[in-house]
């Protein structure tokens, strides 16, 4: 990177800790150091992807100067702006909350990708959430989710549940409550220390954080409990 790219580059890094912080109400209290690296997968050639590992977040199969658009100061592409968010979210989802049960995969990728979405809608305004699930949602038409609270084994949130479907299921809780609330059940999940995050951490939760019993049965009739609740998410 040159330093006009790591300028554009480290604003917007700073405005998606600021959102959060505003959001979550729990500051990002961390400097990150940034990697990029080639992939060495043997397959899927060409696939780029990001992962962390507290304060490092390193790219694969990117340069991260491409990203930038010298000339207008910004992202060239506005898909770039919440892959950027996604790593920056496991700092609160992977970092100060540590899965560690039945919902790993859940509580781990669905947030933080859940949380890139509210990024792009800061960044870019409310229609770049109901793009995003609109375009998911195309993809996700025939996809048949377990019940979260019939998990037994982490493992079987597979990739496409976890990074695509689960965050159906959060917009969901969020369409039922509203954002603020919203905010405040993940602040709850954030700030309750040395727990399993299994489905009861979830239910749990979400009632300590204000949601009542009757939002949470019509919640967990219409999105838990369906096979593919896509459909439901305006």
């Amino acid at each position: 990177m040159n330093e006009k790219q790591l300028a554009v580059f480290e604003q917007n890094i700073a405005e998606i800790k600021a959102y959060y912080f505003k959001a979550l109400k729990i500051p990002y209290d961390t400097k990150n150091v940034f990697i990029e690296h080639a992939p060495v997968e043997k397959f899927n050639k060409g696939r780029s992807w990001g992962f962390v590992s507290f304060p490092v977040i390193a790219f694969a199969g990117i340069k991260l100067g491409d990203m930038i658009d010298e000339k207008h100061s910004k992202l060239k592409d506005t898909t770039d702006y919440p892959f950027i968010a996604h790593e920056i979210g496991h700092y609160y989802f992977g970092n100060v909350l540590q899965p560690n049960s039945t919902l790993f995969w859940f509580f781990l990728e669905s947030t933080a990708e859940y949380l890139s979405v509210k990024a792009g809608e800061e960044k870019f305004g409310k229609d770049f959430g109901v793009k995003y699930f609109q375009t998911k949602g195309k993809q996700l038409k025939d996809f048949k989710a377990m019940p979260l609270n019939a998990v037994k084994d982490m493992n079987s949130i597979t990739g496409t549940y976890r990074y695509s479907y689960g965050p159906f299921l959060l917009r969901g809780l969020e369409q039922m409550i509203g954002e603020k609330r919203m905010f405040k059940f993940l602040n709850t999940c954030l700030t309750d220390k040395n727990e399993l995050t299994d489905y009861g951490f979830f239910k749990r939760n979400a009632l300590k954080s204000g949601v009542t019993q009757k939002e949470w049965d019509a919640y967990e009739k219409d999105f838990i409990l369906s096979e593919n609740a896509v459909s439901l998410i305006k």
